[in-house]
Parts: C-alpha cells; sequence; structure tokens
C-alpha cells in the first residue's frame, strides 16, 4: 500500500506538471518583429496556439512585434522597464484569445496594443497593471474585464464586451465613444477612476455607468498630446449617491453645469491631474468636498463664482482660487489636513486679506501664493505675515503650485521657523531677506501628500542662524549666503541643488534617500561624508554637469552616485565631481559604491544616450582627484535599470588613473565572433603545420 499510494503521488505530480501553463519569453533575438519566428524566442520555440502558453516580454532591444493572424494564450506578461516600450502590430489583422489575464509589472512604462490587434477575452479577465499605462487602440471582446494595479488602461478601439467591466484600482480610461462598452456596465471600488478624454465620450460613459456599484472617481480627461478638453455639457450624478468625485488624471475644463441633489456635495477627487472648474457652484445645501488619496494630489482650480452654502474641506489635495467670486466674501478657509489652498491675483488683491481667511490647524497645512498666468511667473512685493499680526502660533507652510517670486519681507509664525515648500511643481522663488527674525529654515515635508513636490530657491544674501532643514522636495541655494550660516541638513528624499557659480560654506548633513546636487561648489569646513543610501548627483536630477569639492569628502558603505550621461563620446557628455583636497573611497565590497547609470537624450529626457554602441570600448572620467585613498574597483557596484541603451552582454567596471576615477564598458564579443576567432586561429595553425611539414 504504502508504494502504491507513493506511485499515485508520483503519477499525479506528473500530470500537475504536464498541465501547468509554459512559458516563452520574447528575445527579439532575429530583428524582424515576427512573433512566428522561433528565433525571437529564448529556447527557439514559438508559443502554441493552444491556450496553455505565457507569453513573457522583458527588456530586449526589439520591442516591436508583429502578430499573426490568430494567437491562443493564458496570459501575457510585460516584465520590462521604461527603457523598453513594447508596440503589439498586425500587417492586416490579428486577433488575441486570452485565458488567463495580462500584466504589466512595476517597472513598465507605455505599452501599445495596434489598432489592427484584436483582444478576445475568455471569460472574466484581470488586467493587472502595476504602474505605466496599457494602451489598446484594436477591438476589444468576450466576457469580462476586471482592471486592477494603480496604472492606466487606455481603449479606443470598438468596445464588445458582453460582461460587467469593473476597475478595482488605477485608471480606466475611453478615448472616443466606441471605446466605451455598449452592451455592459461599468462599476468601480472606491479607488477607481473612470475617465473620458472628451465631452461626447463622457455623455456616453455615464449612461453606462452601474449607479448602485459605482464609487469611485469619474474623469474629464485630455487626449495624450492634445491641448486642454473642455467639458460644456452638464454632468448630472444625482443618481450616482456613492461615487467619489470628478477627477482628472491629465488637466481639463469644466464649464457645463454640476448638477447635484439637494443635499449632495460637490465632490472632486481622483487622477492626480488639474481641473479648472469654470462652471458655478451653487447649491445652498451642498458642501465643496476635494479629497485624494494620499500620494496622488488632485489640483481644483475654481474660475466661477460660487456661493454653495456648505462647508469647504480639502484633503491631501490642492485648491486654487482664481477668480474674485472663486468663494463667497468673508468664508473661513480652514485647513485640518494636510493639504494646499493656495490664491492667484484674481482673488486677492493683497497677501494679508487670503492669510486672514485661512485657518491653518494641521502642521502639513500649505498656504499658497499662485500665478492666474502659468507662462507669466508672479512677483509679490508685499510683506507676508504668515503669523496675521502676532496672532498664529501653530506652523503651516507658505507655497506656491504654479511659479512666484517672494522679495517682500517675512514673518513666520510666533515663535516658529520659516516654514516653505512647493507642490505639483511649482517653483518658490524666495528674493526676500531672511534675517534674526527668522529661527530657521524648514523647506518641503517629509512623506508628503504630494511626492513630485517642487522647487523652493533662495536667492537673497541672508544671516539667520538657526539652520536649515530640507525635508522633501529641492532646495536651490542660488546665493554663496543663501542658507545662512548654521548647518544644513538634508532629509530623505530631499535635495539640496547648489547652482551654478556658487560656493556654498554650510556644514552638512545628508541623510539616507538625501541628495547633493547641482552645479556649484561645496566648501564645507569639515569636508562632507556621504553615508549608507547618501547620494551625489553632479549636475542634478536628469541633468549632466560638474559639482566641486573644494575640501575633503568621504564616500562611505552604501553611498549612492547618480551618474547622468547623454552622449558616450563628448568631453561634457556626463556628470563630473571635482575633488580638490582629497577623496576618500571608505566602503567595501560587501558593502560599495552604487552607481547609477542614467542615460539622457540630448534633450534631456531619459532615454537613448547619443553615440553608445555595445560592440565599442568607452571609458569616462567622473571623479576627478590627484588625492585618492583607499581605491578597490570592488568597491563599486553598478545599477543600469536606467541606461536605455542596449548593453548586449557587455560590462561596466571602474580604474584609476593619474586624473581620476573612471567608468569603463567592455563589450563582450557575440558567440558567433567568438566562433570565426576559432575559425580564424584554426586557419593559421593548419597553415603553421603545413608549413613545417615542408
Amino acid at each position: 500500500m504504502p508504494v502504491l499510494r507513493f506511485l499515485l503521488f508520483m503519477l499525479a505530480a506528473s500530470l500537475s506538471a504536464a498541465v501547468a501553463s509554459p512559458r516563452y519569453t520574447w528575445s527579439g533575438g532575429a530583428g524582424d518583429h515576427r512573433y512566428d519566428n522561433s528565433a525571437n524566442w529564448f529556447g527557439g520555440v514559438v508559443p502554441p496556439n493552444n491556450g496553455t502558453a505565457i507569453l513573457v516580454f522583458g527588456n530586449v532591444q526589439d520591442a516591436t512585434v508583429e502578430l499573426p493572424f490568430i494567437i491562443d494564450v493564458a496570459q501575457i506578461q510585460f516584465e520590462n522597464t521604461t527603457k523598453a516600450a513594447y508596440a503589439f502590430n498586425s500587417s492586416f489583422v490579428s486577433i488575441i484569445t486570452l485565458r488567463d489575464g495580462l500584466s504589466l509589472s512595476p517597472l513598465c512604462g507605455v505599452e501599445h496594443l495596434g489598432e489592427g490587434v484584436t483582444l478576445n477575452l475568455q471569460g472574466t479577465q484581470s488586467i493587472a497593471i502595476a504602474s505605466g499605462r496599457l494602451e489598446i487602440d484594436g477591438a476589444i471582446l468576450g466576457d469580462s474585464l476586471v482592471k486592477t494595479g494603480a496604472g492606466t488602461l487606455r481603449l479606443s478601439g470598438l468596445n464588445l464586451l458582453s460582461g460587467n467591466a469593473q476597475v478595482d484600482s488605477g485608471a480606466l480610461i475611453f478615448a472616443n465613444s466606441n471605446a466605451v462598452p455598449a452592451f455592459s456596465q461599468i462599476s468601480t471600488s472606491a479607488t477607481g477612476y473612470v475617465g473620458a478624454e472628451n465631452a461626447a465620450t463622457l455623455k456616453t460613459m455615464l449612461g453606462q455607468l452601474n449607479s448602485p456599484a459605482f464609487y469611485g472617481s469619474i474623469g474629464l480627461d485630455s487626449a495624450p498630446g492634445a491641448s486642454t478638453a473642455t467639458y460644456s455639457d452638464q454632468i448630472d450624478v444625482t443618481n450616482l449617491t456613492h461615487y467619489a468625485g470628478l477627477g482628472s488624471t491629465t488637466s481639463a475644463k469644466l464649464s457645463g453645469n454640476f448638477r447635484v441633489g439637494a443635499h449632495q456635495d460637490y465632490r472632486f477627487s481622483g487622477g492626480a491631474g488639474t481641473l479648472y472648474v469654470e462652471t458655478n457652484l451653487t447649491n445652498n445645501g451642498s458642501s465643496l468636498q476635494i479629497t485624494s488619496a494620499f500620494g496622488t494630489p488632485l489640483t481644483v482650480v475654481l474660475r466661477g463664482s460660487n456661493n454653495f452654502g456648505g462647508t469647504l474641506n480639502v484633503l491631501n489635495s490642492v485648491l486654487v482660487l482664481d477668480s474674485t467670486q472663486a468663494i463667497a466674501p468673508g468664508r473661513i478657509l480652514s485647513l485640518d489636513n494636510p493639504g494646499y489652498i493656495g490664491a492667484t491675483e484674481k482673488f486677492a488683491t493683497s497677501t494679508s486679506s487670503f492669510l486672514s481667511l485661512l485657518h491653518a490647524t494641521s502642521p502639513n497645512a500649505i498656504a499658497g501664493l499662485d500665478s492666474t498666468n502659468l507662462a507669466a511667473p508672479r512677483t509679490i512685493t508685499d510683506d507676508i505675515d504668515l503669523s496675521v499680526g502676532g496672532t498664529r502660533t501653530d506652523p503651516y507652510y507658505l507655497g506656491t503650485s504654479t511659479k512666484v517670486t517672494l522679495t517682500g519681507n517675512i514673518t513666520p509664525t510666533v515663535g516658529d521657523s520659516l516654514y516653505l515648500t512647493a507642490v505639483k511643481g511649482g517653483h518658490l522663488v524666495v528674493g526676500s531677506t531672511l534675517g534674526n527674525n527668522i529661527p530657521g529654515l524648514v523647506v518641503g515635508q517629509a512623506n508628503s501628500f504630494d511626492p513630485q513636490g517642487g522647487i523652493v530657491e533662495v536667492t537673497g544674501h541672508n544671516n539667520y542662524t538657526g539652520g536649515t532643514k530640507i525635508l522633501g522636495g529641492t532646495l536651490q541655494a542660488s546665493n554663496n549666503a543663501a542658507l545662512g550660516t548654521g548647518s544644513v541638513d538634508i532629509g530623505n528624499k530631499a535635495t539640496l541643488d547648489v547652482r551654478s557659480g556658487i560656493t556654498l560654506s554650510n556644514s552638512l548633513s545628508i541623510a539616507s534617500g538625501g541628495r547633493l546636487a547641482g552645479r556649484g561648489t561645496i566648501a564645507t569646513p569639515s569636508g562632507v561624508y556621504f553615508g549608507p543610501g547618501a547620494i551625489m548627483a553632479p549636475g542634478g536630477v536628469n541633468s549632466v554637469g560638474s559639482l566641486t569639492f573644494n575640501t575633503g569628502v568621504t564616500f562611505g558603505p552604501g553611498s549612492i552616485i547618480e551618474f547622468d550621461i547623454n552622449n558616450a563620446n563628448s568631453a561634457t557628455g556626463w556628470d563630473v565631481a571635482h575633488f580638490t583636497s582629497g577623496l576618500n573611497l571608505a566602503a567595501t565590497s560587501l558593502s560599495p559604491i552604487k552607481i547609477e547609470l542614467n542615460s539622457l537624450t540630448l534633450g534631456g529626457t531619459n532615454g537613448l544616450l547619443t553615440g553608445f554602441d555595445a560592440n565599442q570600448s568607452y571609458s569616462w572620467l567622473f571623479l576627478t582627484s590627484t588625492n585618492v585613498t583607499g581605491f578597490s574597483s570592488d568597491k563599486f557596484t553598478f545599477d543600469t535599470s536606467n541606461f536605455a541603451n542596449n548593453l548586449g552582454n557587455g560590462n561596466f567596471f571602474i580604474t584609476q588613473g593619474n586624473a581620476g576615477l573612471s567608468i569603463n564598458f567592455a563589450p563582450v564579443p557575440e558567440p558567433s565572433t567568438y566562433a570565426l576567432l576559432a575559425l580564424g586561429l584554426a586557419t593559421v595553425s593548419i597553415f603553421q603545420l603545413r608549413r613545417r611539414r615542408k
């Protein structure tokens, strides 16, 4: 009996292994893009069309796939990063039958299924997009679809789904009315987002929402690369009792009537884009609720004449008042949670009149000063009193979501440091003199509701003594004395950017995840230490340049160097750091210095660098010093996840020369090259042997 049980167990295991879906990984090795060419698949086998294969698409040089007429597979997995964006095309038409879902990994960018590719879903199929965007231009048909993951699914082809379309998380966006399912309803969880790219599509989409099961956001979006769309038709949500709000993943203008029930709130939520509300919010029984999930703040710009009767609440979001009647006269603006309320010159003629309305009780509340014209930055010469005549003792932030320059005197809340920040890519320039009335300067927020952040630039000659703390975002020092006389602490996910021509002499402390960047000069008397996770970024983030240190620098175990390069053959095409007083390498082989290689286009965006050939050797001098101690090549390791060029089988390594340290690339010949070399050696050997015999 024990033997029989064992045999039965082995038989069951064998059958289980036999029915497990086999994986087939695309290599693109043939270079002809053809799906049905075995040379384009690792292992040299084309996946079978029997519904069992799992197709895997990773980082390869050839990310264009020409599909045959019929494909029947279990699952498609995109495991690539942004440096290998896939495009599925067909010379005529292709039908992909999908039986066990489709997924994009957390590092994906934009993957594209072309107009000639039809997706046929068997049963309820999950489309899991952890990050990035999947664009399906062709038709989609079959049963039901469940969208999961934080990324975006964009449909622009004919939608013939017969079952439900459910969005559990992330965004589902319809490019046109045909892409909206005509024979099924759309439902969402509270974290789901369903959007349209024009008014006609939105009207069609609203008619297909499953009201009892719709808990997510309704998106007003603009097509990729297009100007900001305007939604002038009425949007009626009186039958949607659970929806989270109107939002946008891009930007859009709402000029049509926003109709809510008699005691239904005006709700805005979702998408992390910008929604310009040009209509009037006048329902006496309604409050205004602007809420976002932490880390994805929506911006709402009020441009109408609004006198809604209820309260105003902002949570993890950005509200900008951009008209004289954006809110009713005298209404108090309460910020009891992390969030941002700002005003342009159209709302308030003076900063004092705006600040008098703001009651900020959360330490992460932000009082914003904004520009109504994004193309023309605003300069504010008013004196700014955050204490409102000495009546405010709880600190809050002064910031912007656009670009604003301050030149007047700034008074912080009573007894507190001055708190400054920028959100959603904003740029706050502080030309004011920060003197003895400033106990210290705090820039940015740790663990901010807005991970994008922005730039605070300090341009004045300042003499405050209490030190500077950078908790988040970027602080640009544009004056030798910009940061007073105290120490500077760079926190996790925060950046200090020393501008070109500036010499900064403050003592520096860099936390793990903190970044010292720029094109200026560091002259800290006691030198600079980069500990575990601390980052040096010459030139800046995604910007080629040089950074100079006039005092000693030590790179400890686990420290990081960000190396940007946009031209493999130009002496000014990559980052360089100069050390005039010595460079100490205190890392170890077990805890090395990590070099993060970032390839950039000549335009400064992430992408292919110019002049790189994986079959050629390169040497890039990146740390210059005539006094290097502790060098060993095994103290360095490389991260190439943001290096878009194909590396072949080549590898990077560090060498030391008279001028300093260089990053080197050495190609590894393909097997065919070795074969030719071996053939050549064999030919020479035979020739020599024959000569000897003669």
